[in-house]
């Protein structure tokens, strides 16, 4: 039953319907259950890597896109491990 259900969402997306409208026809639960089968077509990404080639940015552009960029895979629960294994390797060893 469930590779149909990600056969039909996918089949689904990519015909054009809004996760929303995929979420009532297969029942997902929420629409975060959509976004996982939500991919790129080749085309789609040919288009996005065409448009983003033909854009200019400079680094005042860079700077803020950075600051505005989503978190991902939980950012700060990575920097923090990062933070902490740091200090635990600065730390003094007894000898």
């Amino acid at each position: 039953m469930h590779s149909f259900r990600a056969y039909f969402t996918c089949a689904l997306l990519a015909s054009g319907h809004s996760p929303h409208e995929v979420q009532a026809l297969v029942r997902w639960c929420s629409v975060k259950s959509v976004h996982v089968y939500q991919t790129l077509t080749p085309q789609q990404y040919t288009s996005h890597v065409a448009r983003a080639s033909a854009t200019n940015i400079d680094a005042t552009t860079v700077h803020a896109l950075w600051a505005q960029r989503p978190v991902v895979d939980a950012d700060e629960h990575v920097a923090a491990l990062r933070d902490a294994a740091d200090q635990v390797g600065s730390e003094p060893q007894p000898g």
